[in-house]
């Protein structure tokens, strides 16, 4: 029976015709995975005391422009390790906050809260079967859960850098702030990114073998702090006696391939970062292409392990 109550006989043809005059919003495959990002992102914005976290590295870069504030009223330089504030100067104070320790563990707990049961507990509530029953793929699923992490990654990151070249660009125009580094902007914008890929890929990948979000946030935690550790030391053992060598090997692990292609990008010298510190020494730049080479197949390998993991429906073998 059609929509008017006529009776219509099986095998004509359909009497209501109204939907071909639908002229409604037509959305194509390439926004379905905004979906899943804006759940994504709901759950982890949705919170109140998530804002007071992701406020934290705020407060170290409004510190760090309070600090460039105090050094330019009693007319010194600001600090730099090389003696070539022109090269320098302004990169290597946004490069001591984007990779110091205290951001680097800021937002390696950001992550694990924005990321840690991104599916993982889509895995223990079979939510799966509720994604995949609507018109959206594994690849809508897969990269909607990575961008939510990605934006909100980037945007604790970018938004306090932005605020502080804003500030240095205002103080600082007078002193060759844009003649000196005239590409620090757009080199900030790429050196805010390497955390967010590194972090969103790395704990997706993590996130789909599993069925808890503890377990999740305990293998990567010990990954990224077992890594800088076994890295230095490694690099200290074995080649204590080449330090460009040293200096790469002390590079791979998470945080020091995040360290090492900031230092590129920024093209910055700084402090030795090893145990014990010898602030009078420096380490050289490492070489790029081997840690692109390292965080690409770390990235790509963890979205594969993601998509092979990801299904609608456990598969039983045997």
């Amino acid at each position: 029976v059609d929509t008017s109550g006529a009776r219509v006989e099986a095998g004509s043809s359909i009497s209501d015709l109204t939907y071909r005059n639908y002229d409604g919003p037509l959305k194509t495959r390439f926004v379905r995975w905004w979906v899943v990002a804006q759940s994504g992102l709901r759950q982890t914005w949705g919170q109140g005391w998530f804002y007071m976290l992701a406020g934290l590295p705020l407060i170290r870069f409004l510190l760090v422009g309070f600090q460039m504030y105090i050094i330019s009223q009693i007319g010194s330089d600001l600090p730099n390790y090389l003696g070539e504030p022109e090269g320098q100067r302004f990169a290597l104070q946004f490069w001591s906050v984007l990779c110091g320790e205290t951001n680097s563990m800021l937002l390696l707990i950001i992550a694990l809260v924005a990321g840690g049961g991104s599916i993982a507990a889509d895995n223990r509530a079979n939510a799966l079967l509720v994604y995949f029953s609507k018109p959206i793929g594994k690849i809508d699923y897969l990269v909607g859960k990575w961008m939510s992490i990605f934006i909100t990654l980037l945007g604790v990151t970018l938004f306090p850098t932005a605020l502080l070249y804003v500030y240095s660009l205002i103080s600082y125009r007078e002193e060759g702030f844009l003649t000196t580094e005239p590409w620090l902007g757009p080199h900030l914008l790429l050196a805010a990114l390497v955390p967010a890929v590194l972090h969103s890929s790395l704990i997706v990948g993590i996130s789909a073998w599993s069925k808890s979000p503890r377990i999740v946030a305990a293998i990567y935690t010990s990954l990224f702090i077992l890594s800088w550790s076994l890295a230095v030391y490694l690099g200290n053992i074995l080649c204590n006696g080449n330090p460009e060598m040293q200096n790469l090997i002390q590079h791979c692990s998470l945080r020091g391939l995040i360290i090492g292609i900031d230092q590129n990008i920024l093209h910055v010298i700084v402090p030795n970062f090893t145990w014990p510190r010898r602030l009078e020494s420096t380490v050289e730049i490492p070489k790029l292409w081997p840690l692109l080479t390292i965080a690409g197949t770390l990235v790509v390998g963890s979205l594969a392990a993601a998509w092979v993991k990801i299904r609608a429906v456990e598969v039983i073998q045997g």
